[in-house]
């Protein structure tokens, strides 16, 4: 069912309406078998959005099917809980039509003109980021660009008085994605970037993060259909892959914890033509190295509005919060903070605690935010 609708009228309706329909497979004898929303990533392009949830509805069946045979007792939950409000209903091809037009005109212009938002990385330092989770983004300091390209996905490690602030870097002359590195010391000034790993394929999302002895990092390798784990061979600009922690998938923002005496890697799953912004699929390990499972209820969860990764989990008023990126305005439109209520081998539960969503000439979204002693790093979606 898309949006309630049995067929595909309903799914035809969604996209038409520019709207995230709700999809749902269910069976006579058992009722509702699974559940989500779907994000339309290219709600001006009629086909690709058609492709996006047809992908999307392809993906929940097959996971249905395969979770059929289970009850209750197991502890999987083979309805992954959505957030998202339904969609409109139906509207008429004229004013998609219309309305696609205009916005790919006033995009074109924005560029021509030399307005076009784009990504920047902001920070701030001396705040008690404990305190809070409503980030107060106006209070950070953005990192110049010199506009030849963009930055985004800051991961922050402290050490001593110096953070080290490593950041996705895409220069548009060339589309693809290196990770960079700058230093902010004691009285808050930064270094200028330098580039300290570049592969063959597009890279982001550097989350870096110490153990046993060392420092790694996992950057985004999606383009690879990889996850890559990388160590400091020299921190912080020289990397060496030590493993590919999985193979032949597309998984975006892959971000590791450490719980309940297990490794535990979070990402944005996808298959086909797929959304990126909607599906959380988890997988686990008792060693950094391997080998990792996926999890029995993958993608534990199917909603645009707090699934993709955003950030390092942290812990709050005693409880584990995990940043997520809110999409359901557009990719990376806001941030969401979703307590962990549950994290094992048999299930995952979270609930959203805490949004923020720009909303202003100056920054039009958010979808990075991770901290370190006394320095906040996260990056924004406007005008620098």
């Amino acid at each position: 069912m898309f949006d309630g609708v049995v067929g595909d009228a309903g799914a035809l309706a969604a996209v038409l309406e520019r709207s995230n329909p709700r999809l749902a497979v269910l069976d006579s004898q058992s009722g509702l078998l699974a559940s989500g929303v779907c994000a339309l990533e290219h709600p001006e392009n009629f086909t690709r959005g058609l492709d996006g949830v047809f992908s999307r509805m392809a993906g929940l069946l097959l996971n249905a099917v395969h979770h059929l045979g289970h009850t209750d007792e197991t502890g999987i939950s083979p309805a992954p809980v959505a957030s998202s409000p339904p969609g409109p209903g139906l509207a008429k091809p004229l004013t998609f039509l219309s309305s696609a037009i205009a916005a790919k005109a006033s995009a074109r212009l924005a560029r021509l003109l030399g307005q076009a938002p784009r990504w920047f990385v902001a920070w701030r330092r001396g705040a008690n980021p404990g305190a809070s989770l409503d980030i107060a983004w106006r209070d950070f300091t953005p990192l110049p660009d010199g506009g030849r390209g963009y930055y985004a996905d800051p991961f922050v490690l402290l050490r001593g008085d110096t953070a080290h602030v490593f950041i996705e870097e895409v220069p548009f002359a060339t589309g693809k994605g290196i990770i960079s590195h700058f230093t902010i010391d004691a009285e808050g000034k930064a270094t200028a970037t330098r580039p300290v790993l570049e592969r063959p394929y597009h890279l982001s999302y550097p989350f870096v993060f110490e153990r046993d002895g060392e420092t790694w990092m996992i950057p985004e390798t999606s383009a690879n259909r990889t996850v890559e784990l990388y160590r400091a061979e020299r921190f912080p600009d020289r990397w060496v892959k030590e493993a590919v922690l999985l193979d032949d998938i597309l998984a975006d923002d892959a971000t590791l914890i450490e719980h309940g005496g297990r490794l535990w890697l979070f990402a944005g799953v996808r298959d086909w033509q797929a959304s990126s912004w909607e599906a959380l699929g988890l997988f686990h390990a008792e060693t950094l190295m391997g080998p990792w499972q996926a999890h029995a209820g993958n993608p534990v969860l199917l909603d645009p509005a707090a699934a993709r990764p955003a950030g390092a989990m942290f812990t709050h008023n005693g409880r584990l919060i995990r940043p997520a990126q809110d999409c359901r305005g557009g990719y990376g439109a806001g941030l969401a903070f979703a307590r962990i209520d549950r994290l094992d081998e048999e299930g995952f539960a979270q609930e959203v605690v805490a949004r923020v969503t720009p909303r202003t000439r100056k920054a039009e979204g958010l979808h990075t935010y991770n901290r370190s002693g006394d320095v906040e790093v996260i990056d924004l979606f406007g005008k620098v």
